[in-house]
């Protein structure tokens, strides 16, 4: 219904990142941008920050990992005000999914990610984050931290049968035999 605005925002916002995933970026940005506009039209902090979060998603796929990194900010910034831990460590992973000049900076990020997630108990996302976690070792070229990482991340990840993980998990240890 066009006038339940709560339900028109979210609802733009879930297909933005379903466009993302399908790499449909340009069509992503107009849903995520109308969830944007009615987010900071009701002031609903929450889903503003979820939309900032998706708009960094799409900007990571567009390989603008600056301006992306400027979503997460602000995503985080929300989300902390808001104390809202389960996004705060999704945005800390997020700004940890391409490299640039600080990968042992963002280790720490993802280390703080990672207590988070502990604290809630959020497997999956525990193992997302050690994937994560060697990928930045290995642009430290760390390749012996990056492929520890990585072996807690698979051994979470086969426990739980995450079959995208463990993919995951299989090609980021080819690039660092690759590297090594």
């Amino acid at each position: 219904p066009t006038a339940n605005e709560e339900l028109k925002m979210k609802y733009a916002v879930f297909l933005g990142d379903t466009y993302r995933s399908l790499h449909l970026e340009e069509k992503a940005m107009d849903f995520v941008n109308e969830a944007i506009k009615i987010a900071e039209r009701t002031n609903h902090q929450s889903t503003l920050a979820l939309c900032y979060n998706v708009m960094g998603l799409i900007h990571i796929n567009l390989n603008k990992n600056k301006e992306a990194e400027k979503f997460f900010f602000q995503a985080l910034k929300i989300n902390k005000q808001l104390k809202l831990n389960k996004s705060i460590a999704s945005n800390l992973n997020n700004l940890c999914l391409y490299p640039n000049n600080t990968p042992l900076e963002k280790v720490k990020l993802l280390e703080e990610a990672i207590q988070i997630n502990t604290k809630l108990g959020a497997s999956w996302s525990i193992a997302e984050n050690y994937n994560n976690m060697g990928v930045q070792y290995l642009y430290a070229k760390d390749f012996k931290k990056a492929l520890a990482c990585l072996s807690i991340s698979d051994k979470i990840a086969k426990t739980l049968n995450a079959k995208e993980l463990i993919s995951d998990n299989h090609r980021y240890r080819s690039w660092v035999y690759e590297a090594m």
